[in-house]
């Protein structure tokens, strides 16, 4: 989890991502509400600064978590964070220049639309669990899983004439499963990611 806070890698799911979010608002509003309080009237310019390196910190957190949370859905991260950004941009400098001040309301709106919308999709949006291109999730490549394929396929009974029911499944002996894995090239490893 702490991979997918700091460092724009990894993974969240929904229920990660929405408790995250919630702890690191509620760590940021408070913390921002405590420097705002210890800040000195007469030195306001020297009291900003850490204020400012606080929201820089969070932004890169909200950053790294909807990355991890946009790769979990299987989109490239990148794209989705610069095409909402720059729709950002677009709407900001819209109200910027619009003279008028229903027109300015109408970008206003549009950005807490799409701020709201953008939420509501990282939040419901289940997650793939796997993306295709993604190196990280085939540490053995997919000629490790085809043969580990094979190896499985050959490893299962001739099925006979007799009914299903009939039959009774007994393991193969242990050097046989030995056998077939050093046949078929696959290492020996524990579940999907090895020991």
């Amino acid at each position: 989890m702490l991979e997918a806070v700091f460092m724009f890698r990894g993974r969240v799911n929904r229920l990660q991502y929405f408790l995250a979010g919630i702890f690191f608002c509620l760590l940021g509003v408070g913390l921002w509400v405590l420097g705002i309080l210890a800040i000195d009237p007469a030195e306001e310019a020297e009291g900003i600064l850490p204020l400012l390196l606080l929201g820089v910190v969070l932004l890169w957190i909200g950053l790294s978590l909807q990355a991890a949370r946009i790769r979990d859905i299987g989109l490239s991260p990148l794209l989705v964070i610069l095409g909402l950004g720059v729709a950002y941009f677009l709407l900001g400098i819209g109200e910027q220049v619009a003279g008028d001040a229903s027109l300015k309301s109408l970008f206003s709106a549009g950005s807490i639309g799409l701020q709201i919308v953008s939420s509501l999709f990282l939040l419901l949006m289940p997650g793939t669990g796997t993306t295709p291109d993604d190196p990280m999730l085939e540490p053995y490549g997919r000629e490790a899983l085809s043969s580990q394929t094979r190896m499985t396929q050959m490893d299962l009974p001739a099925r006979s004439s007799q009914s299903v029911t009939s039959q009774r499944y007994s393991p193969p002996p242990a050097s046989a499963v030995a056998s077939a894995r050093s046949q078929a090239g696959a290492r020996a490893s524990f579940g999907r990611r090895g020991l």
